[in-house]
């Protein structure tokens, strides 16, 4: 496990394929950790650790632990945790975590997830079991309606995907809200399968006989690029999220006195335009120095 890893994340940086500069730097600490080589390594000032993201944590820990014989500031209990939670963010939590938003690989990843830390019971059973009850609160991409992901993922088996397909022959179904499925270390993709997963075929208009060729014949096939086109441009959003809602957060807690908080909003709404804020855009040093401070609008 600790091979294919440090193999990923060497691929990823090869292929410099982060959507942030934290994930990339969090890739590098963990080949680092487990032996591997990185180009211009360097230990950067930790910066800012909020609850909402569990990336700034892995940064910490992984930095505390790969310097903890020069700053020897923990005690041994406190070494203990540090170095288990290393190891278990270095195989399993930071790779899975890294594809994440790729909607695609959710379904897999996710029970690839909940088996991996199943696995880590004989050895560290507290762990184990934390990690298992958390992931089971986010299993989202394995409930009925979304496991269907995994027939784009090309890292499911063949005969994997063709017992899903095969599952999935249900002519009547009532869409609902979608019920977290109970998953042991024995479960299959295909037993997640049930009769809300044909709602998304439903949706995009592929028929009965269209997925049944998907067996014999999807590359070349136009309702399975369809299919395709649709699962591949679905991003999972819970990082993103959870740092908007921080961010939110942050700003609805910057006073107490709403006609400050109007002042806060004036502030930003400025200070964006005079940078030009948007996605593609990079702010340097010398466009900070056009934002203006809270205090004129005092």
């Amino acid at each position: 496990m600790a091979l294919e890893t440090l193999q990923f994340g060497q691929r990823a940086l090869e292929l410099n394929a982060f959507a942030r500069g934290d994930y990339k730097k969090v890739c590098e600490l963990f080949v680092v950790y487990l032996g591997g080589e990185v180009n211009n390594f360097l230990f950067h000032q930790p910066g800012a650790c909020h609850e909402a993201r569990f990336l700034a944590d892995a940064l910490y820990l992984f930095i505390l632990q790969m310097t903890k014989k020069l700053t020897n500031i923990m005690n041994k209990e406190e070494e203990e945790m540090v170095q288990t939670s290393s190891f278990f963010i270095s195989v399993c939590y930071a790779p899975l975590f890294l594809k994440s938003y790729i909607g695609f690989k959710a379904p897999a990843n996710d029970l690839a997830a909940i088996k991996a830390s199943a696995a880590l019971k004989d050895d560290y059973p507290t762990l184990s079991v934390a990690l298992t009850k958390s992931f089971m609160r986010h299993t989202w991409y394995l409930t009925e309606q979304l496991v269907v992901f995994a027939l784009v993922d090309d890292a499911v088996e063949v005969k994997e995907t063709v017992s899903m397909i095969e599952n999935s022959w249900i002519k009547k179904f009532i869409p609902r809200k979608p019920t977290l499925p109970v998953v042991t270390k024995e479960t299959k993709l295909q037993d997640l399968i049930g009769p809300e997963s044909w709602i998304l075929f439903q949706i995009l208009g592929v028929e009965k006989k269209d997925v049944e060729s998907w067996k014999t014949n999807m590359t070349s096939n136009h309702s399975y690029n369809k299919f395709c086109n649709c699962v591949q441009n679905t991003e999972c959003v819970n990082d993103c999220s959870e740092q908007n809602i921080k961010l939110v957060q942050e700003f609805v807690m910057t006073s107490t006195n709403e006609d400050q908080r109007q002042k806060v909003m004036l502030a930003a709404r400025d200070n964006r335009k005079k940078l030009k804020l948007n996605r593609d855009f990079d702010c340097v040093k010398d466009n900070l120095k056009k934002i203006s401070f809270l205090n004129i609008y005092k």
